[in-house]
């Protein structure tokens, strides 16, 4: 619910973004929670938000506002699960997602992924 409400909060079309990483995982029940709420969206969405540029992962820029995160690398609109009226990451790209991040504390998500997807 702590996921949804703070959705609530964005100001945004619910279709100029996807909610990804963590909290897509979340909604999904994979994981049981989160610290932050990243989101994917298009270049030019992305430039029109006046938010605070930060350094992501891989040494990409992202714009960053409380809990949420925003950058384009993982906007892919084609894989995507609409969720009482949110645009989530599927679990397909939240397992290419986290492949990527590559990071130790995923194994067990990225495992759990992997038998869901029959990978």
């Amino acid at each position: 619910e702590e996921i949804f409400d703070a959705l609530e909060t964005l100001d945004f079309p619910r279709d100029s973004y996807i909610v990804i990483g963590g909290a897509s995982l979340v909604v999904q029940d994979i994981i049981s929670s989160t610290s932050d709420i990243d989101l994917a969206c298009s270049k030019d969405f992305y430039n029109e938000l006046d938010w605070s540029i930060v350094p992501g992962n891989f040494g990409w820029k992202i714009k960053s506002k409380g809990i949420f995160d925003i950058g384009i690398n993982f906007y892919d609109p084609n894989h995507v699960v609409w969720i009482r009226g949110f645009c989530f990451a599927d679990l397909d790209a939240c397992y290419q997602l986290k492949m990527k991040e590559n990071r130790e504390r995923n194994k067990d998500v990225i495992k759990k992924l992997e038998k869901i997807l029959k990978k």
